[in-house]
């Protein structure tokens, strides 16, 4: 828990490949001085050295990304997902947008044309979280409360048949369907985009990404 006194900066949404997969999506941010940020409890919060200048701090609890603080400089961008009730606060800027996915544009996401047959995914480390031997289904955004605390902003997923997908370890299977890959509805799991380094052929669904009946 973190309280930030206003002013905020309005939101910037950064499309890097280390946000990407932080966030499964892209992470949208806001930023305060030190002097106004006040961590309330730390219970659950870890800090990942994600480059040289940077750590990115996250709850090990539920996997939810929240910080952002920069070596050397007085201050720390937060998700704005992870703020409670109206922010007031406005999107001004998309940052990094040649690292973006290739399933989306920052101002919208277009339509592709062939599903993917197979996939391999990574996290943030570089390690292999998983495969998938298709089929899978198109790309689906949730803007749910919990969807929006976990990744900052909003998930971006995709469908895949339970048994059609590969964890590299138990441990890595029950993180990524708990907090960083989605959700497992009874045959079937819901993948963040943002794991998948190759996702052209993905076609987006404007509708909300529901649990698809499970087979037999």
């Amino acid at each position: 828990m973190f309280e930030a006194d206003p002013p905020l900066r309005e939101v910037v949404a950064c499309h890097c490949s280390q946000c990407r997969k932080t966030s499964g999506h892209y992470w949208s941010a806001s930023s305060v001085p030190l002097e106004r940020f006040h961590l309330i409890e730390d219970r659950g919060l870890d800090w990942y050295r994600s480059s040289p200048s940077a750590e990115r701090g996250f709850c090990r609890d539920c996997g939810a990304s929240l910080f952002w603080k920069p070596e050397g400089e007085a201050r720390i961008s937060f998700a704005a997902g992870a703020l409670d009730g109206p922010t007031g606060l406005k999107t001004i800027a998309h940052i990094h947008k040649e690292d973006r996915g290739d399933y989306y544009e920052p101002e919208g996401p277009p339509c592709a044309s062939q599903p993917a047959e197979e996939l391999h995914g990574s996290c943030l480390c570089g390690a292999n979280a998983f495969s998938v031997a298709g089929p899978m289904g198109d790309v689906g955004a949730c803007h749910c409360g919990q969807c929006r605390k976990l990744s900052g902003h909003y998930s971006a997923s995709f469908w895949a048949a339970e048994d059609s997908v590969t964890w590299t370890a138990r441990e890595t299977r029950e993180y990524a369907t708990r907090a960083a890959g989605g959700v497992v509805f009874v045959r079937n799991v819901a993948l963040r985009c943002g794991f998948a380094p190759k996702m052209a052929a993905f076609r987006w669904r404007p509708a909300p990404l529901t649990a698809p009946p499970a087979a037999g």
